[in-house]
């Protein structure tokens, strides 16, 4: 099992003392999270994405990906910020973007479609830099459930969008974790790992909740997938390299 940590819970930390403590706590790889201060757009010119390379391959520590959500960005700066993410995937040396959506509202007429076209422009423009885009589904999102994100695909009508699957998200939003996973099958490039209790959306150390590993492991077994687990928590900015070790440890317990 490949295992991986997110940049954005260590956003209190220089960027290269990050990429150092995830790589000593034993990680294989890391996610490049873009809303990390030192990462954000504006400042990944050419030089510091060279440099970032370079201290990766230094260390010994793998890409599993690059991600930009901007949850909190409007959708016009989200929407450029994105090509700008799929540039500087392609440049640092990543083969894999992990994106989101806005929020579902009532109040806008059209929403579904507008994504569509959206993410069959995002899609193209990504395949021509040889960047693989998985789109995470997340309660409240336009895109939420397994069902959503297959429509999503289908509409798109693109083998360049993939699912970078969540699986607290998908433990909240769909009846069955293994089903899911079965469902959507090689379309999953990519995979966060948190623990869930009651379905409430607050990422949990693994096993501090209800999602059943063991059947969900057996699950991704037998869609052959091979990709990275990235561990995504929540509110760990305090002490991230408490929690990122906590993580890992539970993950050999489970490997």
């Amino acid at each position: 099992m490949k295992t991986g940590f997110r940049t954005v819970g260590f956003s209190k930390w220089n960027i290269f003392d990050a990429l150092k403590k995830i790589k000593e706590i034993g990680y294989e790889g890391v996610e490049l999270c873009l809303e990390h201060p030192d990462m954000q757009s504006e400042k990944m010119d050419d030089e510091m994405i060279a440099d970032v390379r370079r201290y990766l391959d230094g260390i010994g520590l793998e890409i599993a990906s690059v991600s930009y959500h901007g949850d909190n960005d409007p959708l016009d700066v989200k929407i450029s910020n994105t090509y700008k993410a799929i540039d500087i995937a392609n440049k640092i040396g990543a083969s894999i973007l992990i994106i989101n959506c806005e929020k579902k509202s009532n109040e806008v007429a059209g929403q579904y479609e507008s994504l569509v076209k959206r993410m069959k422009d995002f899609a193209s423009y990504a395949e021509q830099r040889g960047i693989v885009l998985a789109f995470e589904p997340e309660p409240l999102l336009i895109i939420q459930t397994v069902d959503d994100m297959i429509r999503l695909m289908d509409d798109v009508c693109s083998d360049n969008l993939k699912v970078n699957m969540d699986v607290g998200h998908t433990y909240i939003t769909d009846p069955d974790l293994p089903e899911a996973i079965l469902k959507l099958k090689d379309k999953i490039v990519h995979v966060h790992l948190e623990d869930i209790k009651n379905k409430v959306h607050s990422h949990l150390y693994p096993l501090d909740g209800d999602i059943d590993y063991k059947k969900m492991f057996h699950a991704f077994e037998e869609i052959g997938y091979n990709g990275y687990y990235v561990i995504d928590m929540f509110y760990i900015q305090e002490a991230p390299d408490v929690h990122a070790k906590v993580c890992f440890d539970r993950l050999q317990k489970l490997s």
